[in-house]
């Protein structure tokens, strides 16, 4: 009896103590993976249009560039003189990047301010975030953001032309024989004769003025490109050595 009573309690222990082992695994094995997930720091990326633009956080202002945050929820004011303000609510989880990519319209509807030379690092930014680098070439993390405002997207198609510069082209004054022809160039970049040292179209040729033949086979060229001739201004030089 004395036997059984043994055998009996130290049953009991081993198989209590296998399943206190089983759970102690089992806490183990979970505690471990929370802890490191909770020591994951969190991060918000921010790229704002126009890069001049007040970016406050719970309060708190930012610039562009990456910031680690303490997880939980925010919410961005961004304001600038002249541009429709945004308010954005985001959420930024332990271990996890959250991009507040987008741009602020502005209050007349008119985006040609982003082609001011000197609003060159607003009109970069917001290339990228629409998916191009500054060439007009693009890139994968477009629209990789929070608020996925298109509202400037005749306005990008319109200034990534530069993807497809320079055009060249000839202008012949005998087309069948190809004699007395003229090379023309065009460019598309910053000039001071452009309003406020715009973006525009650089032509270039050996012509002394740009003739109407000349700017009618431009016209051609950029409209072969699915673009609107009209919608961009342009300045003449000449070069003799084209």
């Amino acid at each position: 009896m004395f036997r059984n009573d043994f055998l009996r309690t130290y049953r009991r222990i081993v198989i209590f103590g296998g399943m206190g082992i089983v759970l102690i695994l089992i806490i183990f094995l979970g505690i471990v993976p929370l802890i490191d997930y909770l020591n994951r720091p969190a991060y918000v990326d921010i790229l704002i249009a126009p890069v001049e633009a007040k970016i406050m956080i719970d309060g708190k202002e930012y610039r562009n560039a990456t910031y680690e945050l303490e997880p939980g929820e925010y919410k961005a004011e961004i304001s600038r003189e002249g541009y429709k303000s945004k308010e954005i609510n985001f959420i930024v989880n332990h271990g996890e990047t959250i991009k507040l990519y987008t741009y602020l319209d502005p209050e007349d509807g008119d985006f040609s301010d982003y082609e001011e030379k000197k609003n060159v690092d607003s009109l970069k930014a917001l290339l990228r975030m629409n998916g191009y680098n500054e060439e007009g070439e693009e890139i994968e993390d477009g629209f990789s953001m929070i608020d996925e405002d298109k509202t400037a997207n005749d306005f990008i198609n319109k200034v990534t032309i530069a993807k497809e510069m320079p055009i060249y082209m000839s202008v012949c004054g005998k087309p069948a024989k190809r004699t007395n022809c003229n090379s023309i160039s065009v460019n598309y970049d910053y000039d001071y004769r452009c309003d406020g040292n715009r973006l525009c179209l650089i032509i270039r040729s050996r012509e002394r003025a740009l003739s109407e033949v000349t700017l009618d086979e431009v016209k051609k060229g950029v409209e072969s490109l699915g673009r609107k001739f009209s919608e961009y201004k342009y300045v003449y030089d000449q070069n003799v050595n084209m």
